[in-house]
């Protein structure tokens, strides 16, 4: 069998695919690109074997000969597209190996028995809709939850992934607590394993204008463009759990973005690696941060700020300071919008925290609440 087609059309089937496939033993079909045509339709599949798969159209590819599934080891094959010039492309496979040539260079590839792929056919036609949303919503709503979810998979796996609810991705670490609502989503119940987020982000970016469906199958859920490319990942089988807290404040402050992000910038030249212990000290109407310094005592910084709604609350009531996860307010100024950021400010007698909401654009709102360390 021979497939006619571009290096163009190609490359773009293999972005979609990529994020999919394994790497490294190219002796098993997780480190492969299969390829199978399909009512004319030349596909391009792959899978790691574990929790991801994918799917992409090869536009305008024409067929010689019998339809005969076959695999490419998928780095190779990757490298050689990549680094090949514009043209035509043929992929001629003999039944054993199959003979790639781009503007008459030939590199032949091996091919891994087709029959053991994990085909997912069935799985997605029994996968009823439930979503039909821009891949840029979803890509900034997993961009944002991301750095709240636990990645401690054998101790609290219930922790270990991202759970939509309600049109709302929940994700909590412990010592954070994150909420995504994304409009066009209520119908959903998409979990997604954090190791798993970046694959389809990756998938997602693309094309952020892009209209995806969404369709969920109560193993996995799949993640479809207008142009057939197909994104899956498994549900991961923990749920997580229901979340409730108490989201009113006593006061608030507001701080500029990029000087937080340049004093801790600063501040880290001072402590030591490891530490992500990050202290909020607020003296006669400035705001400062501060760590433990490598060569004693501490360091400081002022941060530009504005608005400090009530802060006398916090400080009469014997509170001038807090500490924090540094790697949290890294990830919430990560997501900021704005030149400013405007945290809240609540606690009881055992513990406290910050509160940071943005509205967006669409309609869509983020939340980040970080419980200040003990």
């Amino acid at each position: 069998m021979k497939i006619n087609t571009t290096k163009a059309a190609i490359l773009s089937a293999t972005k979609i695919v990529e994020s999919a496939v394994a790497g490294g033993d190219e002796s098993v079909l997780a480190s492969h690109f299969l390829f199978r045509v399909v009512d004319g339709a030349v596909h391009l599949l792959g899978s790691n074997g574990k929790r991801l798969l994918a799917s992409a159209v090869i536009a305008d590819a024409v067929v010689e000969g019998d339809p005969t599934p076959f695999t490419v080891s998928s780095w190779r094959f990757t490298q050689l597209i990549n680094m090949s010039p514009d043209g035509a492309c043929t992929l001629d496979f003999d039944g054993a190996s199959t003979k790639v040539s781009i503007n008459k260079r030939t590199i032949r590839f091996a091919s891994l028995d087709p029959s053991a792929f994990p085909y997912w056919d069935s799985v997605l036609d029994g996968a009823p809709v439930t979503a039909t949303i821009k891949a840029g919503r979803l890509f900034a709503a997993l961009s944002f939850i991301k750095p709240f979810v636990s990645t401690l998979d054998t101790r609290t796996p219930a922790l270990t992934s991202t759970e939509c609810r309600g049109g709302t991705f929940w994700a909590t670490d412990s010592q954070s607590l994150a909420m995504a609502n994304v409009v066009g989503l209520s119908g959903s119940t998409v979990r997604i394993h954090h190791s798993d987020i970046s694959p389809v982000n990756a998938f997602l970016g693309l094309d952020t204008d892009l209209d995806i469906t969404v369709r969920e199958h109560e193993t996995t859920m799949f993640f479809v463009r207008p142009d057939g490319g197909v994104f899956g990942v498994s549900r991961w089988t923990h749920p997580v759990p229901a979340i409730k807290f108490d989201d009113s404040v006593k006061c608030s402050f507001t701080v500029d973005v990029e000087s937080v992000r340049y004093g801790l910038r600063f501040l880290s030249v001072a402590t030591a690696k490891g530490d992500d212990r990050l202290r909020f000290e607020f003296r006669d109407g400035k705001v400062f941060l501060s760590v433990d310094a490598v060569a004693g005592g501490r360091e400081e910084y002022e941060v530009q700020s504005k608005d400090l709604v009530d802060i006398d609350v916090l400080t009469n009531s014997g509170r001038t300071s807090f500490d924090i996860n540094t790697n949290h307010i890294t990830a919430v100024l990560a997501s900021a919008s704005g030149a400013d950021a405007t945290f809240g400010v609540n606690w009881t007698p055992k513990n406290g925290y910050i509160l940071h909401r943005q509205g967006l654009s669409d309609g869509g709102q983020h939340t980040a609440v970080v419980t200040w360390r003990k």
